[in-house]
């Protein structure tokens, strides 16, 4: 193989790497949705965590927490995987 054959396999293999990871713009985006608290508490870490958790989090089990309340439809999105 000569250089000029070098040079142009590697141009046609790099366009096409380009082409093949080219990110499209074709889906919509996602709508932007706001979640606002509708009650919030402070518990306990301990009742929030098991000790596995407070030990990697370095929390103790008196550790007060403040836990939120968000409201939900309840609804679940299906995954558009195999639309």
């Amino acid at each position: 193989m000569n250089l000029r054959n070098i040079a142009l396999s590697t141009v046609l293999l790099s366009s096409f790497a380009t082409g093949a990871f080219a990110v499209t713009k074709n889906e919509a985006p996602d709508p932007i949705t706001t979640a606002v608290a509708e009650h919030s508490v402070k518990v306990d870490a301990g009742k929030v965590f098991n000790n596995r958790e407070l030990t990697r989090l370095g929390f103790d089990a008196d550790k007060q927490l403040k836990v939120s309340l968000f409201k939900s439809s309840g609804k679940v999105d299906r995954s558009s995987g195999n639309d």
